[in-house]
């Protein structure tokens, strides 16, 4: 009998930087086999990768349900961000 996978959506692996943006921590993570349609079709129709759509809905949980010290610190690494695409 296998074993049963334990309950944690989202398990930082590692981190990695990315050319001209900020380092990201990489993430594993489940989704149910809907969730992961969805997000390919949503990817395919708008041009972005789904980690991308990921990254988006994260914020935007932030947003609406973090405190205000939460989504100051997303507003300013946000802009943080792109004062520096601005410079490449």
């Amino acid at each position: 009998m296998e074993a049963a996978r334990p309950n944690r959506s989202l398990v930082a692996t590692s981190c990695c930087i990315t050319s001209g943006m900020s380092p990201k921590r990489r993430a594993n993570l489940y989704l149910e086999p809907q969730q992961w349609t969805i997000l390919e079709a949503i990817s395919e129709e708008t041009g972005a990768p789904v980690s991308e759509l990921i990254r988006r809905a994260i914020n935007e949980y932030i947003l609406e349900h973090g405190t205000r010290a939460h989504v100051q610190t997303l507003k300013d690494a946000t802009r943080k961000m792109k004062k520096g695409a601005e410079k490449d």
